[in-house]
Parts: structure tokens; C-alpha cells; sequence
């Protein structure tokens, strides 16, 4: 086995594009804690039209947030929100864990207090 070798991995992204207009939605988690958090991942849902199948789920992740700031990463929906589920890693203690509904919005805060 030569093990000096670097696997390359090329896929054409051509075919998955779509013709879907998407919104830029900001999503943004605000520590007003006394804790930092160590990552949290916020899942957001745009329920579509009517038809049965017309949902859209996007998971945005996110990386350290200090105490006492906040973070914004983006959801490309072609929508807007009507479900928000988010896990929350604090530096200490137990995840947090929360959801909301909302009706077509254009973007969700989530602030975690102590």
C-alpha cells in the first residue's frame, strides 16, 4: 500500500443546480449567557405551497460564540420560515436544546439566556 499518495475526489456540481429562486435568510444566535458555546447546528423549514412534498429543510452550522456575542450564518430557502429546531453545545453543562414556529419569516434570532 503506498500511503504517500492524496486521494482526489472531483464531482460536477452542473446537474444539482436548479432553476429555484433562494432566499439569503439570516440566522443568528445571540449569547447573552455566562457561558460560551463551543458549536451549535439550527435546522429552519420553509413549508412551501400547499402541495404535498414542497418542503425545504436547511441546517446551517456554527462554530465558537463568546459570551456576551452573537453569530449569524445564512439558510438559502426558496421561502420563508415557518420552523426553527436548534442544538446548542455550551462550554459547560448540558446541551440546549429549543424550536419555534414562525409564519414566513424573513429570518430567525435566537437568544440564550441564563
Amino acid at each position: 500500500m503506498n500511503t504517500n499518495k492524496t486521494a482526489e475526489f472531483t464531482q460536477s456540481i452542473s446537474k444539482k443546480k436548479n432553476s429555484l429562486n433562494t432566499y439569503r435568510l439570516p440566522i443568528t444566535i445571540i449569547n447573552k449567557s455566562s457561558v460560551g458555546f463551543m458549536k451549535a447546528e439550527v435546522a429552519v423549514k420553509d413549508e412551501g405551497s400547499s402541495r404535498s412534498g414542497d418542503e425545504t429543510v436547511v441546517t446551517v452550522y456554527f462554530g465558537h460564540i463568546p459570551v456576551g456575542e452573537s453569530s449569524t450564518e445564512y439558510a438559502n430557502l426558496p421561502g420563508g420560515i415557518e420552523f426553527v429546531i436548534y442544538k446548542i453545545q455550551p462550554d459547560l453543562g448540558d446541551e440546549i436544546y429549543g424550536f419555534g414556529a414562525a409564519d414566513n419569516a424573513a429570518g430567525a434570532d435566537i437568544t440564550i439566556t441564563d
